[in-house]
């Protein structure tokens, strides 16, 4: 996945403030794993997964322990009910840490951006399609969003697979600072 605003998004530096209703419940679940709120409980395997150069080859490479750290601190820190969404993934069984998800909006743009990653560990046992599939329907039926995009670096067909099989369609390639990227989008399906 490339995240060409995934770093300002989780921040809350750059992203866009808007209210999530108390009513909305940010706990999801799919056959396999749990969406969650972080807690604190989860710094150690999130640091891990944001410094590892392997999980972050197409995101501009790992972060530094303490960079990560502080990455941590300020999606524990954020407010709730007004902030980018982010997921800890755990697997059911085991409540061992996978990955992380998130849904942002930056002001410069128009739509909310999916971004997600996932330990090495579990690369293809369908749990990025898992969560993706997940997060869109909670996305589209509970928050009434009307579509979602994701950035992938044009090299990374596992992350594009991904979007592909879970009703993102390719809408154009792009480039930012000499590097080309999919831009993929998601619509909330028509009623017939």
């Amino acid at each position: 996945m490339s995240f060409r605003t995934a770093e300002l998004s989780t921040t809350g530096s750059c992203a866009v403030e808007y209210s999530i209703p108390m009513s909305v419940d940010l706990y999801l679940e799919t056959a396999s794993l749990i969406l969650r709120r972080y807690d604190e409980r989860d710094r150690e395997a999130f640091v891990s997964l944001n410094c590892d150069a392997d999980v972050r080859q197409y995101m501009d490479g790992p972060h530094s322990p303490e960079s990560a750290d502080s990455l941590f601190s300020r999606i524990l820190l954020a407010d709730p009910s007004k902030r980018p969404f982010s997921w800890a993934i755990v697997e059911k069984a085991g409540q061992e840490y996978v990955g992380h998800a998130f849904i942002s909006r930056e002001e410069s743009e128009p739509d909310h951006e999916l971004g997600y990653l996932f330990v090495s560990k579990v690369w293809g046992q369908g749990y990025g399609t898992e969560a993706v599939m997940r997060i869109v329907s909670y996305c589209f039926d509970s928050l009434g969003l009307e579509q979602l995009v994701a950035t992938v670096d044009v090299g990374h067909f596992r992350s594009s697979r991904i979007l592909e099989k879970t009703g993102f369609v390719l809408e154009e390639t792009k480039e930012e600072k000499g590097c080309p990227y999919h831009l993929y989008v998601a619509r909330r399906p028509t009623s017939a």
